[in-house]
């Protein structure tokens, strides 16, 4: 397994961490559910939030690594690429679906992280005992936002290149 992809494992691990190290300090009730301005609205226990932020980390983990992992023996039937024969054919496969293994694992990463400070944020909004949610979560997702159209313009580069060359072969 390629260390990137053990790096999926990271958010999951840091905020189970976190939530051991804080957990007798968290409420009974932690809020579940916040409005536009940052106030809770609905409660669950926390050993269902524990249970749910702990199985979304895990999740997206499984998912983002399991098809980064499957990728590579997929049908190119199940791959939807621009210009799929070019990219697909076999002295280019490699290349190409090591690409997008790399971007879902560091998508995937990305993902996790931003859950991670999010489950975090709402869970030291627990602990604090109430109030308005830190808006710092927000810095967070604009930041993998941008990251992710960062990610996004990178894998897609190669297949626009391509498309350009062959648009301006035809003129």
């Amino acid at each position: 397994m390629p260390l990137r992809r053990a790096l999926l494992l990271l958010p999951f691990a840091v905020a189970g961490g976190w939530l051991a190290w804080r957990w007798r300090e968290l409420p009974p009730e932690i809020a579940s559910s916040f409005d536009f301005a940052g106030n809770a609205r609905d409660l669950t226990s926390r050993g269902t939030f524990a249970v749910l932020m702990l199985s979304v980390l895990a999740g997206v983990a499984l998912l983002f690594g399991g098809l980064a992992t499957w990728m590579p023996h997929a049908s190119a039937r199940w791959i939807n690429l621009p210009d799929k024969d070019y990219w697909l054919a076999p002295e280019r496969r490699s290349t190409t679906l090591a690409r997008v293994a790399l971007f879902l694992d560091v998508v995937g990463v990305a993902m996790g992280v931003f859950l991670g400070v999010l489950f975090i944020a709402v869970l030291e909004h627990a602990r604090a005992g109430g109030g308005l949610l830190a808006p710092w979560w927000i810095a967070a997702l604009v930041v993998y936002v941008v990251f992710t159209i960062v990610a996004l313009v990178w894998l897609n580069a190669p297949f626009r290149a391509r498309s350009r060359s062959l648009r301006a072969a035809i003129r």
